[in-house]
């Protein structure tokens, strides 16, 4: 609910936080692929009315959000910065290591 996104981005402003992203991928029931990355974001020290105004604009997306808020909306809103690791492991999935292996494997 929305009460509870705001709480989650009162808890994160002004903070650093860290998104971990796994895959684990069987082919036929053997291992074939895995990927365990970490990204680290700092999410800007933003005042409570900017984020009363972000959920009323925004409250799907907030919704929808494990933190409240997308990376790809970021550079509408600018609320964080990559300390480290990549845009992948922030998505969620390694797209470019994962056709790598796909294409080793022909």
């Amino acid at each position: 609910n929305l009460e509870e996104a705001k709480k989650k981005l009162f808890f994160m402003r002004g903070n650093e936080h860290a998104l971990l992203s796994a895959i684990y991928v069987f082919k036929n029931g053997k291992f074939f692929f895995k990927e365990l990355k970490k990204a680290t974001l700092y999410f800007r020290n933003i005042i409570d009315k900017e984020i009363e105004k972000y959920l009323e604009k925004n409250n799907e997306s907030a919704l929808r959000s494990v933190g409240a808020y997308r990376i790809e909306e970021n550079n509408k809103h600018n609320f964080v910065k990559i300390i480290s690791g990549d845009i992948e492991t922030i998505k969620g999935f390694p797209v470019k290591n994962f056709i790598n292996k796909l294409r080793e494997t022909k």
